[in-house]
């Protein structure tokens, strides 16, 4: 068959990526299936010329071309010959094998990683979260056992070049954190997350899918190395724009689903009369009404669930905003990842900072509750020496630690405020430290990106800073009543308190309580500077606790 093209403007609805479903068969029957209704009708294949002549009318137009189904490994004998044609006419083309791995075996993985082909091998963890979604068509057998003998008899090194696919659903979610444990132990590099397509994500749900991100992040800094992926949109039409699809029996469809449930309302050509553009630009503009505005966070497939719940009768805008809800929160969760990964890198390849799990020479042997870290020197060993200085703190006797970090130009220096937090947080986890990062900076000084950093690493800022000596301690309560509802309470060195000023400290620290119930303000630190009065620090730091 030979196809065409109606209209040349084409690439401005397809920016994204040419799904081919090689082929509707497949040995499983997974709950969650998006083609799974496909796989129920007669087994259909696409033959070598077809899928050249729908790459050969889309090159140039999409960045990449993902072979699915089905299984595509159970039409092996297309997908390679496809695969090496396709690297000679059109070399720049993404490539990519989306499989569920049960037939795949060291020939078929060398064959096509040597042309480049990115290999997506769907699996969900350990067996009990794999198994309770992915069967076999008859239910008998662990999927997991087949897919991870298969996996476990590739050349050495194989699995850092795969990457592992995992679908999350409402059920699997508290598993998550284990999940990515176990597919980093396993010898995976690359995670992909993806939801079950069809999922309603209620208000519960979504909590609980919340709790499981956070999961899955403490794990990812504890592990390092297994890197998240994401595609999200960045403007409101580039969502519905991102993948066509290709049948097995050579018919587009704009979305997964459609293609899947045979939504011929939705057909969009074939190979043999083309692509009707203006028939893709009416399903678009039907469906666009329900996309919310702040969309550009979604990862899920906004024309696939919106096409199914009209399919059963939904309401598909709620569909649509119950998946958008939930790919928010996997965007944001995944952004997070990415940013702490490009930190730990920097880290990695500074020539001074060292590796993470070497012990300092230098450690107080008294407890050091807090410790003020300037920055901003701009010497080349710069966040090597602050990390000296978090280790003497943080090595210290006791348990409760305090680290602020004092930059002269927050924006300036925001790779040094980034690489000590992070370190800091895994260093006081590892030693089972209870640990708070403070930023002198104001809010307005940094830019959304670098506070949605802060929030996500616990790391206060913005707050007032009370700072006081012996002199003036008795204006204490005044400039307290004042405060933001952040303060931090800094002791200065001037020399030893007598008597007469730590009595008039005591009177003001014995009002806090009074002060608070007028006007709730959260009290941090204390922040101690270098030779500060000893018996004066325990005084700030009593009231401290008993007002905390």
């Amino acid at each position: 068959m030979r196809a065409r093209v109606r209209t040349t403007a084409i690439h401005a609805l397809l920016p994204g990526t040419l799904q081919i479903n090689l082929t509707n068969r497949c040995g499983l029957d997974c709950v969650y299936c998006s083609s799974r209704a496909m796989n129920a009708r007669r087994k259909r294949t696409l033959l070598l010329e077809d899928v050249s002549a729908a790459v050969d009318l889309l090159a140039g137009k999409v960045a990449t071309v993902k072979f699915s189904g089905g299984e595509p490994l159970l039409a092996y004998d297309v997908l390679l010959p496809a695969v090496r044609r396709i690297r000679r006419r059109h070399p720049g083309l993404s490539l990519m094998v989306a499989t569920n791995g049960v037939r795949l075996d060291a020939g078929k993985a060398a064959a096509l990683l040597r042309e480049r082909v990115r290999i997506a091998v769907s699996l969900d963890g350990g067996r009990a979260a794999n198994d309770l979604h992915r069967r076999f068509k008859g239910g008998v057998g662990s999927v997991f056992d087949a897919v991870t003998t298969r996996l476990r008899a590739l050349p050495r090194g194989s699995l850092e070049r795969l990457e592992a696919v995992v679908t999350l659903t409402g059920k699997t979610l508290p598993a998550a954190g284990d999940t990515v444990a176990f597919l980093k132990d396993f010898g995976f590099k690359s995670v992909s997350v993806n939801f079950d397509l069809f999922e309603v994500w209620t208000a519960e749900k979504l909590r609980a899918l919340s709790r499981a991100l956070a999961a899955v992040r403490r794990r990812c800094l504890a592990i390092s190395g297994v890197f998240f992926e994401s595609n999200a949109g960045s403007s409101r039409s580039s969502q519905l724009t991102r993948v066509l699809v290709l049948s097995p029996d050579g018919r587009f469809f704009p979305c997964n689903a459609a293609c899947a449930l045979d939504l011929r309302g939705l057909q969009v050509g074939d190979l043999e009369r083309g692509i009707d553009l203006g028939r893709l630009r009416r399903i678009y503009g039907s469906a666009l009404a329900a996309l919310p505005e702040d969309h550009a966070y979604s990862l899920y497939p906004f024309l696939d669930r919106y096409h199914y719940a009209r399919s059963i009768r939904r309401d598909p805008a709620a569909m649509v905003e119950s998946g958008c809800r939930a790919g928010r929160l996997l965007a944001r969760a995944v952004d997070g990842m990415k940013a702490e990964e490009r930190v730990l890198e920097r880290l990695d390849k500074d020539p001074h900072f060292g590796d993470f799990g070497h012990e300092p020479r230098y450690r107080s042997k008294d407890e050091l509750a807090s410790i003020r870290l300037p920055m901003g020197s701009g010497l080349p060993d710069e966040l090597a020496r602050l990390r000296q200085a978090a280790d003497f703190c943080l090595y210290s006797p006791g348990r409760g630690k305090t680290l602020l970090m004092v930059p002269k130009d927050p924006k300036a220096s925001f790779q040094l405020v980034e690489g000590i937090s992070l370190y800091s947080r895994l260093k006081a986890r590892k030693l089972k430290k209870d640990l708070s990062l403070l930023l002198q900076a104001d809010a307005s000084s940094l830019s959304a990106e670098q506070a949605r950093f802060l929030k996500d690493h616990g790391v206060l800022h913005g707050f007032t800073v009370l700072s006081f000596g012996r002199t003036d301690a008795a204006s204490l309560l005044r400039r307290l009543a004042s405060a933001g509802p952040l303060a931090l309470l800094a002791l200065r060195a001037d020399g030893l308190w007598s008597d007469s000023e730590l009595g008039v400290l005591h009177t003001m620290v014995a009002e806090f309580p009074r002060v608070l119930r007028r006007r709730p303000v959260s009290l941090l630190g204390p922040d101690l500077a270098w030779g500060h009065d000893p018996r004066a620090a325990q005084v700030l730091a009593d009231a401290l606790e008993a007002v905390r």
